[in-house]
Parts: C-alpha cells; structure tokens; sequence
C-alpha cells in the first residue's frame, strides 16, 4: 500500500489486515498517482503489476483471468470495467458513458486496443515491461489524468503486444458527483491532455481527437446529430455551463435521454475550449 502524502499515520489501519493479508506500507516519493503508482510497482515483489482504482471492486477470477491473458505472451492485460453507480447523478451517468466508450475501443480494434483504451483502473501488465518503459511519467502528469494515455501509447510505440480481456471484470463505485465537481473533472481533464499533447503533439492531428478524453456523442446511447448545428460557433465555457444547467433541469424532471444528449454535447464544447485555452489558445478540433 502507497501512501500519496496522506500526512495519516496509516499504520493502524494495515496493522489490522496483517493476520488476514501479506500487506505493506510505504510513501510516495513523488505527489500524485503516477508517482504513487510507481513507488507501488519499485516495491512490488511479483512477476504482473495489476493497477485498480481505490474506487474499484474486481468479480471474482478477475486476477486468474489477466494473468492467464497475461500467460499467453502479451505485455499488457486491459480489463474491462462497468459502472455500479446506479445514475445517481446525471453527472455521474455521464463520467460513467466513458466506460461504453472503453468497451467500444477494445472490442472493435482487430489490430490491438487503442492507447485510449488504457484505463488503468483495471490493467495489468508484466513488471519487466513497465519497468522498460521507464514506469508512469510522474514529471509530465503530476495531477488527475493522463498518465494512463501516456503509457498506452508508449506500449504501442515499443511492440509491446496489448490484449483486451473482458472477463477480467471490475466494478467502479463513484461517489455522487455534483454539477460543480463535474465541471472541475472537465477542466482537470483538459489540462491533463494539453500536457499530453504537449509531450505527443502528432495525437492532436488525429480526426477523433476531440473524442479522446471529452467523449464521442455517441457514448451515452443517443445519437443526436447536432454536430454540425450552426449554435456550435457560438459556444463559449459560460453556454456550455447554461446548457449543462439546462440539462441537469431536464435530469430532474424524468427526460434521463434527452438531459444525456444535451449534457454530452454540451461538455464536449465545453472541455474543447478549455483545452484550447491550456494549450495557449491554440483551437483545437
């Protein structure tokens, strides 16, 4: 167990696993998750690094199952995940549509997993690989998001060989997301992928670009065909934020589809400006 500067004394609370588990505990010498997650993986004793999220429950057979993957003579195992938030939220409906994203990406692609496909939530990967590579890059990514992009497209670029193995099962419980926090993970996303442009800057050259991290409209069941709306070059962070208001307004009153439609496409424009003004105003898409 990696303790990401928690300033807690945590031993107590391992202390009452250790009849039960063979755990241990140290402290990120680096602040954020890919620093965390690589100070987990120098300590690790075993073969396969397996990455879950602290929000994540697995099925059971899920480790058999990546390491059977795993066994076959690929580097990387990527699992699937499904949500067990329940739509407690539209805003959480709408983090979870990112999840028949990820079951898009990897079901369809005969040549391998796309890099963004690398939901680290539920990975696994051999050690001797990770490490290859260098590990996550903590310098670059030292807040939310990112660094799981980042690792992905590296595997990709060394040959490193990636199987999609939807049995390994996990479950990601979200706690309720409000209109604020959801508006934050947007601009915390966008601020991620401008510096992972910066470090991959061919990516932003890609025509699904903007469906990378702010999502495809499809991804929440609805297929609206607004993309090409004359609104579109009206759209500013301050009538994104409306529409998303509105949105959340048509949540409350029952019109579920419709407030996701409206919600996904308004945080697209939303996400896309923000990106734009972190990469320098440079627009994007």
């Amino acid at each position: 167990m990696v303790d990401d500067r928690s300033g807690e004394d945590l031993g107590p609370l391992i202390g009452g696993f250790r009849d039960r588990l063979d755990v241990r505990w140290t402290a990120s010498a680096a602040k954020g998750r890919p620093g965390a997650r690589n100070t987990g993986a120098a300590e690790a004793r075993g073969r396969i690094l397996w990455f879950l999220d602290d929000d994540m429950t697995v099925a059971p057979g899920t480790m058999e199952e990546h390491n059977r993957t795993l066994a076959g003579g690929c580097e990387v195992s990527i699992g699937a995940i499904e949500s067990s938030s329940g739509g407690k939220t539209l805003w959480n409906a709408l983090d979870d549509s990112r999840f028949d994203l990820h079951r898009e990406q990897t079901a369809v692609a005969p040549e391998g997993p796309p890099f963004t496909a690398f939901f680290t939530g539920n990975l696994a990967m051999e050690g001797r690989a990770f490490r290859e590579l260098g590990g996550f890059d903590q310098e670059t990514f030292s807040f939310y998001g990112g660094e799981d992009f980042d690792l992905g497209l590296r595997c990709i670029n060394s040959g490193f060989r990636i199987v999609h193995t939807p049995a390994a099962l996990a479950y990601h419980h979200d706690e309720k997301i409000g209109y604020g926090r959801y508006l934050a993970r947007c601009r915390w996303s966008a601020a991620s992928m401008a510096r992972f442009v910066g470090k991959h800057p061919k990516v932003a050259e890609r025509p699904d670009f903007l469906e990378i991290e702010s999502g495809p409209l499809r991804n929440t069941g609805n297929r609206p065909g607004w993309r090409t709306l004359p609104v579109l070059i009206f759209m500013t962070p301050p009538i994104a934020e409306l529409m998303l208001a509105v949105a959340q307004g048509l949540w409350i009153t029952g019109l579920s589809r419709m407030a996701l439609a409206l919600a996904a496409f308004s945080k697209r424009f939303y996400f896309n400006r923000h990106l734009a003004r972190a990469l320098g105003g440079r627009p994007v898409g």
